[in-house]
């Protein structure tokens, strides 16, 4: 751990176990949806659907944000899967972590904490609505920053350059999908689809947007189930997810 995470991690830490109501806060902001993805899609919608002479240009924006999203969190994934694992703050004994009420030293120990997925999604959602309006996407980041990002650092889930690092994803991924050319072939595709078949289209979206609400949870269980059944079928011990 370098000193720019320990000093950090640290200086948080000290709050630690000191406020019953604080800790517990931090649990539920970390734990609930609705203030985290749920929010960023309502106002995605919001923008989706606000009438507006660059209405196509917005949905452009939100077509290549999703896009640029899913392929950070993918980018993000991959990353943590094959680089050398690193250990959560709150499983790692020799940090010396004092768990905040309401956790568990064993939460997501068999998962990598280098780089966040989460800060990819975040960050890269932010990025998306500056690119439709920079008084919301500076409130967007700041959310981020401070709901969102926070607490999983408070918590002992992330290191600090776990969140910048995976930030950083985010960001650049959104950019490069958010390029003039690319967002016109992203929208010309989802906005031709959505003229053609709106009833299939606007399924379609609902249940795509609803999977970054979710944070994917579902896409990652049938990722579990493909995984165990494979393993099932060699006759492999397939170990119980909770």
């Amino acid at each position: 751990m370098n000193s720019f995470d320990h000093s950090l991690l640290l200086f948080f830490n000290q709050f630690s176990q000191k406020s019953v109501v604080f800790d517990y806060l931090m649990v539920f902001l970390e734990n609930t949806n609705l203030l985290k993805g749920g929010l960023f899609i309502a106002v995605f919608w919001g923008f989706w659907l606000q009438p507006s002479p660059e209405q196509e240009r917005r949905r452009c924006i939100i077509l290549a944000t999703l896009t640029g999203c899913a392929a950070a969190i993918l980018a993000a994934r991959l990353l943590a899967l094959n680089l050398p694992f690193r250990v959560r703050p709150l499983n790692e004994s020799a940090v010396r972590f004092l768990h905040p009420l309401g956790t568990s030293q064993h939460t997501l120990e068999k998962w990598s904490s280098f780089p966040s997925d989460h800060a990819a999604l975040f960050f890269g959602l932010s990025l998306g609505c500056y690119l439709i309006s920079r008084r919301v996407g500076l409130l967007a980041a700041i959310y981020t920053g401070v709901v969102v990002m926070f607490p999983r650092v408070y918590l002992g889930f992330h290191y600090p350059t776990d969140i910048l690092i995976g930030g950083l994803i985010g960001l650049l991924a959104v950019a490069v999908a958010n390029q003039t050319r690319l967002r016109e072939k992203l929208g010309n595709f989802g906005l031709g689809w959505m003229r053609r078949a709106p009833v299939s289209f606007y399924i379609c979206f609902f249940l795509a947007t609803y999977q970054f609400v979710v944070l994917f949870d579902d896409i990652r269980s049938a990722g579990h189930l493909v995984m165990d059944l494979r393993h099932a079928m060699h006759g492999e011990t397939v170990e119980p997810r909770g």
